[in-house]
């Protein structure tokens, strides 16, 4: 071990010769790594997802929110590919961190109010859908009532109204 200059020894090896710069470039390239992959898997889940292969896409999404669990977009797809499962709780729960992250996105408390209606949480779900209403920026104006709302919400999911 080298040794510093008030003698202490240094965990390196060597002297400081310029090796604290090279240290400090080497400690930042994970950094550099882990959002080129952190892009690779929610890119490769949002693909996946928009085809329908839900639990490939989970997969791919679940690595995504461990690389940056502060990716709103991939906690979204997330919850969207849990909620394509069946897996409507853990769907919620993934929903939760992306309205933590970016409490302003439309799509993410439309979402979560579809979820909330399938769990049968109807108080819940017409909280987020104001929410999502409240935070749309589409031309048209939302002025229906709470029965309105839902049958939009449904339709929009569905494809047809809920009858």
């Amino acid at each position: 071990m080298g040794h510093h200059a008030n003698g202490s020894q240094m965990p390196y090896g060597g002297n400081d010769d310029g090796r604290r710069e090279e240290a400090s470039e080497v400690r930042s390239r994970p950094t550099k790594i882990n959002q080129q992959e952190d892009k690779s898997c929610y890119n490769k889940g949002n693909a996946l997802l928009m085809i329908g292969r839900y639990k490939e896409a989970l997969e791919a999404l679940d690595q995504a929110t461990k690389i940056n669990p502060q990716d709103g977009k991939a906690w979204y797809d997330k919850g969207c590919a849990l909620g394509m499962l069946g897996r409507h709780e853990d769907a919620l729960e993934a929903l939760d961190q992306a309205v933590k992250i970016n409490p302003h996105g439309f799509e993410v408390w439309y979402t979560r109010a579809f979820i909330l209606s399938l769990l049968d949480r109807g108080e819940d779900m017409l909280s987020s859908l104001r929410r999502a209403v409240s935070l749309d920026s589409r031309p048209e104006k939302h002025d229906e009532s709470d029965s309105e709302l839902v049958q939009s919400l449904v339709t929009s999911y569905l494809g047809h109204p809920w009858t």
